[in-house]
């Protein structure tokens, strides 16, 4: 893991794989890991990310695939739906400059990397019979994730734009980081394989911290479910997502978490000792 580690470095500086808030976790827990500093919290939390890290790299393999795809499933957007709901929502809200629901969007968009490893956290220290099903949950959504992407890569609707088979399409999540010094350096050349569109792990993986958030603390912390159902509608309205995109990863969502209880269901019923 540390020579993984260490090999991404140089990645990471000509912006051929992506600087993630796992990635950066994920480089202090093998130090961590190696100086025998809590070893269940660290094995356990290094395997998770390493998962996560290593898929969102595998994502490279798109750059021997062929052409994205972007006017089928703009056409096939616009027989659902007779338009485009990316450009339509885009039209009713967006205004000259930056709008405070513009930034509210993308400051929520951007939390996908972050958001599951505060679940985590807080499942691992208040709940720890949550954090295994949770953390299955979403490696298994990233498994099925990048087997659609490589066989399917879709370009998203602000690429769509630039290869003039939608109308212009701002990324606004993009114009906030502009505006954030440093850090716009960072994210503007984070995603040099943007053709991973279908399904949204933006929208699944709200879906999975909501879930076992409730799941964990009961109706008390429903809540939550606001932050999924502000993604759905951040994502088209951000250009980062089609609809169809946010619809498969609900779905996905949904056969991940299914999948995780079947799986806790059945270890729990498990005699002492089995297997």
């Amino acid at each position: 893991m540390a020579g993984a580690v260490a090999a991404s470095v140089p990645l990471i500086a000509i912006h051929r794989v992506p600087l993630t808030a796992e990635y950066c976790i994920l480089a202090g827990l093998v130090l961590w890991t190696a100086v025998g500093r809590h070893p269940a919290a660290a094995w356990a939390w290094t395997a998770w990310l390493a998962a996560i890290v290593a898929l969102d790299d595998l994502r490279g393999l798109q750059a021997v695939l062929g052409t994205p795809h972007a006017a089928d499933v703009v056409a096939f957007e616009s027989r659902l739906f007779g338009g485009s709901p990316v450009n339509r929502l885009q039209q009713a809200w967006g205004r000259s400059g930056l709008q405070p629901w513009d930034v509210v969007l993308s400051v929520v968009y951007l939390f996908h990397s972050p958001a599951p490893l505060v679940c985590g956290a807080v499942l691992w220290r208040l709940r720890r019979r949550f954090f295994r099903p949770f953390v299955l949950t979403q490696i298994g959504n990233a498994v099925v994730g990048l087997v659609v992407y490589l066989a399917f890569p879709e370009a998203p609707p602000w690429r769509a734009a630039q290869l003039g088979v939608l109308p212009p399409v701002r990324r606004i999540a993009s114009e906030v980081v502009a505006h954030g010094g440093p850090l716009s350096g960072v994210y503007g050349g984070a995603d040099p394989l943007p053709n991973a569109a279908m399904p949204s792990l933006h929208v699944a993986y709200p879906v999975i911290v909501a879930w076992w958030t409730v799941r964990a603390f009961g109706w008390r912390a429903a809540w939550i479910a606001l932050y999924p159902l502000c993604i759905c509608v951040a994502v088209v309205y951000l250009g980062e997502h089609y609809v169809v995109d946010v619809l498969a990863g609900l779905v996905l969502a949904g056969a991940g978490i299914a999948g995780a209880e079947l799986w806790t269901r059945r270890a729990a019923t498990r005699p002492p000792g089995w297997g």
